[in-house]
This record gives structure tokens, C-alpha cells and sequence, in this order.
């Protein structure tokens, strides 16, 4: 993306902090008669910032740009630069939502681009783009970089060229940070051709997630035998699409994640991991999915006659003949209650357990904690009814459990 991709029918808002990176990007935007207005956050943790903000207000005045400023307080407890991140992108989507703009400005360039992605080659996480993309979403905010072109030092020239003012984070030559430690050791220092190596790499690389997100899309990655078909690196994408499709923020590493791949081989059936406190990770059968954690639903219900039930957990008719129920009218009252893996019932003249009959059923276990069995008067247990996986639910049946 450029400058060039910029529609001058549409009204922008750029996010500028007065370093040379905003700064350049005003000059730019002006200099191709782009629409614009200035949003700015002063956090105050720098002695200097009042002095930008003051300057940088006086400047948009002078060239007639409308300018909104966020005199913003962070929880130094926290992390800061997360705070300040998200501060921003909110001020961002306030005035957005306020005033209508087609999208937000932000001066991000190439040197970024190209730490961002040595700090995931170095991190080795699974990103889902390498590097910095050219449009995205955050805080449901339209976002846009239309400097990845351009070098650090192009954008100082500009400023420089063109005596526009700015002023120079101070913290930025500090190398507390990684990203501040790949800025001034790798980034740089490096050539010419080994930046134009560095971008074809990064475009290789994501070509390569392309291919990798074009087959999870067209999968089905709750089927285990599809999962322990892919290559690693592709498994683990697979898994963490499954993760967010449950909840976004939901991030599998490289450990769990493996781990969870000896679940998927190994002959336990029915597995259920504990990923977070509300989240858990199910393995039933041919079947793997996370879901979200649940306090089993012990219901019970007593009937004390001849009536019909339809509720969240069943369907039961006992209006008619209730004989393939193993129920008379001496069984009354009965109980509907949730089975338990002891609980015994006669067939055949045998007695069984019910965890028998749900292992013989192949029933998710999932499936097994909401199942309910019926009790008569002395607390028999005198009806199990049959799990089929493609059990449709149907009215001219007398009882029916409703799955969710």
C-alpha cells in the first residue's frame, strides 16, 4: 500500500505523536491533497511531552488540520506498552464512530515491518501474517499504513527536506526492549540488498501461511484423523483456528499443542483437558473441539402421573403405551435424573452398567454428562434410553433426549 491508494474523497484520521514517522506522514498527505484530520495521545511519561503535544497542536492550527487530544493516564502496574496501546485504539474508534472516518492513519514503516518480523522469527510463535499487514481491524477500527514503503531514515529526510518539526522519543535509543535491540543492532545496520532480501523473504513466508490457511479452511479440523494427517506447523494452525473460533484472544502454544497431538494418537476414547478455568479441550472419538467449561446439570425431575414432559433436557409422552419404557402405573412416582456410570438397569435379564452401554454406544462424553435415565418409586433404575449418533429428534416417539 502508498499514499497512491489514498482516496481523496474520503475523510481520514491520522494518528500522529509528532515523532518524524506522523510528521512525515502529515506532510505527505497534504502535499497529495488527502482529507485529514489529527488525533493525538499524550500518556505524560516522558518530561517532554507536554512541549510535543503544545507544538504539535500549534502546528495543526497553522495549517487549518482539526486536531483532538487525549490527555490520557496509565496504570504504571500494568504493562505500559499494552496500555497504551489500547488507550490509543479506543480514543481512535471514539472518534471514529463520532465523526464518520473512512479509516485511520498510522505511520508504521519498514524498518517496523521488518523488526516485526525478526521478532517472530526470534519468538517463533505462529503468527498469522509475517510482518505488519498493510490494512486490519483493531478495536473494530478501520486501520491503514500507507508508509511500508518508506525507510526510517526516507521519513527523517522528509522531515528534514521540508523543515518539518518533530521531536524524537528519547526512550526509542534505549535498549530496554527487543524490538529496540533489533532496531539498533540488525535493523539498522543493514544494506540496501539486504533489506530487498528481508521483504522477499517476508512475502515467501506469507505465501507459505497462504497455502497453510487455504487447507485448514477447506478441512474439517474437528475430525482427528484430518488433523494427525497434517505436518506439524500445519496441525498447530489447525488447532489454534479450532481454539479461536471458541474465543479469539485463545492462543495454543507449540507445547500444548503437541500435547495435545499424543491425546489425538493415543486409544483413550473419551479425553477432556483443562486449558484454562472456563476452557477445556474434549477428545470423543473420531471428534476434538474445545469447549467451554460447565457445571454438569444434575437435574431431576419427579412425575408423579400420566402427563407429557417437554423440556430443555427431553421429550416424554406418558399419555400412551409407556410398556417399551419398562414403566406401569405401579412405577409412578418416577424420576428423570442424569445417569451415572454405575447406575444399573435389567436387559435381557442381565444387569448392566450404564458406562457399559455408553462405551458399546460410542457416546461422546460430552454427551454422557447431560444423558438422563428414569427411576421408578423404589429408585430402580428401569430405563436407559439408546444413544445413536444420528439420532434425529421426532415427535412420534414417546421420550427423546434434546442434545445441545
Amino acid at each position: 500500500m502508498s499514499l497512491d491508494n489514498l482516496d481523496k474523497n474520503k475523510k481520514y484520521l491520522l494518528a500522529c505523536s509528532y515523532g518524524p514517522d506522523s510528521m512525515a506522514l502529515f506532510y505527505l498527505l497534504e502535499k497529495n491533497g488527502i482529507s485529514f484530520d489529527v488525533a493525538h495521545v499524550n500518556f505524560g511519561l516522558r518530561k517532554e511531552a507536554a512541549h510535543e503535544t503544545n507544538r504539535l497542536t500549534a502546528y495543526c492550527h497553522k495549517h487549518n488540520v482539526p486536531i483532538y487530544t487525549l490527555m490520557a493516564e496509565v496504570d504504571r502496574n500494568n504493562n505500559i506498552e499494552d496500555e497504551c496501546r489500547k488507550i490509543r485504539y479506543k480514543f481512535f474508534k471514539m472518534l471514529s464512530d463520532k465523526f464518520g472516518y473512512d479509516a485511520v492513519l498510522v505511520a508504521h514503516h519498514q524498518d517496523d515491518l521488518l523488526e516485526t518480523y525478526l521478532m517472530q522469527k526470534k519468538r517463533r510463535n505462529l503468527p498469522k501474517l509475517y510482518g505488519i499487514a498493510e490494512k486490519t481491524f483493531i478495536f473494530e477500527v478501520n486501520i491503514q499504513r500507507p508508509l511500508l514503503n518508506y525507510s526510517k531514515k526516507d521519513l527523517i529526510d522528509i522531515c528534514q527536506n521540508n523543515y518539518i518539526p518533530y521531536s524524537i522519543d528519547s526512550s526509542n535509543n534505549e535498549d530496554d526492549y527487543l524490538r529496540n535491540r533489533i532496531r539498533h543492532r540488525v535493523i539498522e545496520k543493514l544494506t540496501s540488498k539486504e533489506r530487498q532480501d528481508l521483504i522477499k523473504e517476508i512475502a515467501a513466508k506469507n505465501d507459505e501461511l497462504n497455502n497453510v490457511f487455504s487447507l485448514i479452511n477447506k478441512s474439517n479440523i474437528h475430525d482427528i484423523k484430518t488433523l494427525l494427517s497434517f505436518d506439524e506447523i500445519t496441525y498447530l494452525y489447525a488447532i489454534n483456528e479450532s481454539a479461536s473460533s471458541l474465543d479469539k484472544s485463545l492462543i495454543i502454544s507449540k507445547k500444548r499443542g503437541l500435547e495435545i497431538r499424543k491425546i489425538l494418537s493415543s486409544k483413550k476414547p473419551n479425553v477432556v483437558l483443562k486449558i484454562t478455568d472456563k476452557i477445556l479441550f474434549v477428545k470423543e472419538y473420531d471428534a476434538a473441539s474445545f469447549k467451554f467449561a460447565k457445571n454438569q446439570d444434575n437435574f431431576s425431575l419427579r412425575i408423579n402421573g400420566r402427563e407429557v414432559i417437554d423440556c430443555d433436557h427431553f421429550y416424554l409422552d406418558l399419555t400412551g403405551d409407556i410398556s417399551n419404557l419398562n414403566i406401569t402405573d405401579d412405577s409412578f412416582p418416577i424420576t428423570v435424573r442424569i445417569a451415572q456410570p454405575k447406575d444399573k438397569t435389567l436387559i435381557n435379564g442381565y444387569q448392566v452398567e450404564a458406562r457399559r452401554l455408553f462405551i458399546d454406544w460410542k457416546m461422546p462424553l460430552s454427551i454422557r454428562e447431560q444423558w438422563p435415565v428414569i427411576e421408578d418409586k423404589s429408585h430402580n433404575v428401569i430405563y436407559i434410553p439408546r444413544y445413536q449418533k444420528d439420532f434425529v429428534n421426532d415427535k412420534k416417539r414417546n421420550f427423546y433426549v434434546k442434545l445441545h
